[in-house]
């Protein structure tokens, strides 16, 4: 079984302090889990919940995107 990467303390503190750059008022959709907040989104990052979880993901997938230069193709 591959660990969740939600349960590493290190991305769980990167995720959180990327989204408390965002602004407050905007909401981000996360498919059909709806819209939340960044105040909730940090708190089911905190909670290590399934949305939490997705947040974790998306995040770390757009910073590996990122770092291997394909945003710049």
């Amino acid at each position: 079984m591959e660990p969740r990467e939600i349960d590493n303390q290190d991305v769980k503190k990167l995720v959180i302090a990327r989204l408390n750059v965002m602004p407050k008022e905007i909401k981000i959709s996360i498919g059909e889990d709806g819209e939340h907040t960044v105040s909730d989104l940090i708190g089911h990052v905190e909670k290590g919940d399934d949305i939490g979880e997705k947040m974790a993901r998306i995040q770390m997938d757009y910073l590996r995107f990122l770092t291997e230069g394909k945003a710049y193709e």
